[in-house]
């Protein structure tokens, strides 16, 4: 068996907190509404939860990129999962960085992404803070890549205009120091696997490019991938 170089990702307990009170809920309403279509009662309710669930689910597949298997994951990591990233050293360059959870002796890898591909790391602040002007501790840290699939499958931000890039959100919402620890241990891993990061413009993020280079939010460029480009990937 291969050996790896892991990273642990940390998790905050409001988001576990989180992902267990929707799990919870989600979970015995839906039984609940089951069995009340088969015995006849309460149709209309049940009916509409089921509808209701349904929504959420498939919007949370489209916004994981991958699925309702993946979105599914996702919530089983959140709420027991050890989270980690991790490269092989033994594998030619360019490498490949994977993102998952450790679940007792089963290991979910979630998304993978090749270290050429990675466009930027940058962390910064939610809505909450600019609008508050203090830390709300709702900083994020994000991994930026260029993919080499279909747009149909890459989940999207409205912010980056026309620019075709995939996200990646590395561990939870937390305040600008613990955000600048876990981008700072971040961009050291990736380099270690191979990744091009050099300093951007900003103090809060690192690129691929010169050094200066403006963060890839800050970017109003060309699309790095194409209408054509997409076309003939799928």
């Amino acid at each position: 068996m291969p050996s790896y170089n892991v990273m642990p990702i940390p998790k905050s307990l409001s988001e576990v907190g989180g992902a267990f009170v929707f799990a919870t809920v989600g979970v015995s309403f839906t039984l609940l509404a089951g069995v009340n279509l088969m015995n006849g009662v309460a149709m209309i309710p049940s009916f509409i939860w089921l509808l209701f669930v349904t929504i959420i689910v498939w919007t949370g597949s489209q916004v994981e990129g991958g699925g309702i298997g993946r979105f599914l994951a996702s919530v089983v990591g959140k709420l027991f999962g050890k989270r980690f990233a991790e490269w092989n050293p033994a594998e030619a360059q360019p490498r490949r960085i994977s993102f998952g959870f450790q679940f007792f002796s089963y290991r979910f890898i979630q998304w993978s992404i090749v270290v050429n591909q990675i466009e930027s790391v940058e962390w910064a602040p939610g809505q909450s803070t600019e609008r508050m002007g203090r830390d709300m501790k709702d900083w994020t840290v994000d991994i930026l890549f260029s993919p080499n699939f279909p747009i149909r499958s890459l989940e999207r931000h409205p912010s980056y205009r026309n620019r075709n890039l995939g996200i990646i959100v590395v561990g939870p919402l937390t305040t600008k120091e613990r955000a600048e620890a876990l981008g700072q241990s971040l961009v050291s891993f990736m380099r270690n696997a191979g990744a091009d990061l050099v300093q951007g413009d900003v103090s809060t993020c690192f690129v691929r490019g010169p050094v200066n280079e403006k963060c890839t939010k800050q970017k109003l460029a060309e699309p790095i991938m194409t209408v054509s480009d997409i076309q003939a990937a799928e």
